[in-house]
């Protein structure tokens, strides 16, 4: 479960993972979550912009 947490960070960071401790894992996913989640939210409020013009 881990190695793909650390997989995930690294493909996201561009920074090895496998010195991370497990919560610190955990953080940095949720954290990349965020920011995913906002980036899709300001790609979906762009769209709308452009279509309502």
């Amino acid at each position: 479960m881990f190695g793909f947490l650390e997989t995930l960070v690294e493909y996201y960071t561009g920074r090895d993972a496998s010195l991370l401790s497990d919560e610190a894992l955990v953080l940095k996913v949720a954290h990349i979550k965020t920011i995913r989640k906002m980036e899709a939210e300001n790609s979906l409020n762009n769209s709308l912009e452009t279509f309502l013009k």
